[in-house]
């Protein structure tokens, strides 16, 4: 008997940079292609239809959430839309994979995890990081123990782009700033280490012209005693690493957000390294999630779950709140 997932007819909304990622993606997906794109531009949804080999174009979102032609739809909007489009999508029952951060707030999170709930519809957000080979793997050598009690984590995602007040980046309108663009990449990666249930979470930040976080950085501490360091900005360049110490050993994961290699260092030992190749451009691991999950009839995926989207978004919140930073549309 076959066991594979079912192919997933896939929509994207919004045909963006991050969209072209995800379409590109897809092309090496196990279990699902690209069968229709929208943008409240046809000319647009139509020259990324052509670009991508898709086969449908619409002008509008809900032609596209509304089509009996797909049975998924990623969601590429900015920040800001993830709401409206999310509730969308949900509402005309297609399944939902939805680009990080999910929404702009927890409250936000909470309102579209309550509808998947009540429409009896999937939903994930869209934390490609978390379903790559590497980060799978140091999930598992973690839990296996390898460097002992997990202990700490310090990690970055730091870029530097010119400074634009209209830019997705620094716009306030868009819900800009470095925690909600790649800080969420880094707070992800320690919940997924360490839990979510905090005890504290103390930051500060560098504001940009605009009043969105530029530089961002905080300390998370766990209910089971570890600490998070993290540290994110999009006017500031660092290398884009995690470290995860534990009493024994620790590992480092070299560009993580994109890695295929990861560092076992053990005391007494010599150095372990572990490789892996990324499938297509990494961006197809999620997709399959969605096709393994949608087989089994589940809502969400135990690897990216509801709670853990929530947690996340609930971290920020509160580094946010100490900041004074809130954005127009809360």
């Amino acid at each position: 008997m076959n066991s594979s997932p079912a192919p997933i007819r896939w929509g994207i909304l919004a045909p963006g940079s991050i969209a072209r990622q995800f379409a590109t993606g897809l092309k090496s997906a196990k279990a699902g292609s690209l069968v229709a794109v929208a943008s409240r531009s046809l000319e647009k949804a139509e020259a990324f239809k052509n670009e991508f080999g898709a086969t449908i174009a619409y002008g509008s979102y809900r032609e596209l959430a509304e089509s009996g032609e797909v049975d998924a739809i990623y969601i590429a909007s900015p920040h800001t839309f993830h709401l409206e489009h999310t509730r969308l999508c949900l509402e005309a029952g297609k399944a939902v994979l939805c680009e990080k951060p999910m929404g702009i707030n927890a409250s936000e999170v909470g309102e579209m995890i309550q509808l998947a709930t009540d429409k009896n519809v999937f939903l994930m957000e869209a934390m490609w990081t978390r379903f790559l080979p590497v980060i799978r793997k140091a999930s598992e050598w973690i839990q296996e123990g390898k460097i002992g009690k997990p202990m700490m984590m310090r990690g970055q995602f730091c870029f530097n782009a010119p400074f634009n007040p209209e830019s997705r980046l620094y716009d306030p309108a868009l819900a800009g700033g470095a925690i909600l663009d790649v800080g969420v990449y880094v707070i992800a990666m320690a919940n997924m280490i360490f839990g979510s249930e905090l005890v504290s979470n103390q930051s500060a930040f560098i504001p940009a012209e605009s009043g969105v976080d530029r530089v961002s950085s905080g300390i998370l501490q766990y209910k089971n005693g570890a600490i998070a360091q993290w540290a994110s900005a999009v006017g500031l360049q660092t290398e884009h690493a995690i470290v995860v110490y534990g009493d024994e050993g620790y590992l480092h994961l070299p560009d993580f957000w994109h890695g295929t290699r990861m560092e076992l260092n053990v005391q007494g030992e010599d150095q372990v390294v572990w490789e892996q190749a990324l499938d297509g451009n990494g961006y197809n691991y999620q997709a399959d999630e969605v096709a393994a999950c949608l087989a089994a009839g589940k809502l969400q995926s135990n690897i990216m779950s509801w709670a853990d989207s929530l947690n996340i978004h609930r971290t920020m919140d509160q580094a946010r709140a100490q900041w004074g930073l809130k954005y127009p549309t809360e």
